[in-house]
């Protein structure tokens, strides 16, 4: 991963992911970036990482229910939505959501 530092107008690295990740989704939640999902350019996975900016390391946090790539991910509410992607077979309606206080994810009942 790297990090925009625009007061030295560069780019700079930081800590490598757990796992590397293509079509992942990514969201800021409580001051943490969140990989969510993707794959290796294989099967999609239903794995997520945590990244911490202040300790530069990453950690693996709970996993979806679905293993999704190229979703969509969004924060509202206090929580992450993963949002469509695409499984082994076909692309995906579903919708599941993420939060950091009970570490689970499920999908909302609106």
């Amino acid at each position: 991963m790297e990090r925009y530092d625009p007061v030295q107008n560069r780019w700079e690295r930081k800590a490598n992911m757990k796992t590397r990740r293509l079509g992942v989704g990514v969201a800021v939640l409580n001051k943490f970036v969140y990989a969510v999902g993707g794959s290796d350019g294989g099967k999609p996975w239903d794995s997520v990482e945590k990244y911490s900016p202040i300790n530069d390391t990453w950690q693996s946090v709970c996993s979806m229910s679905t293993a999704r790539k190229h979703l969509g991910c969004a924060v509202y509410n206090d929580f992450i939505y993963a949002v469509g992607g695409r499984d082994d077979c076909t692309e995906l309606n579903s919708v599941e959501r993420y939060s950091d206080k009970v570490c689970i994810f499920i999908h909302p009942f609106f």
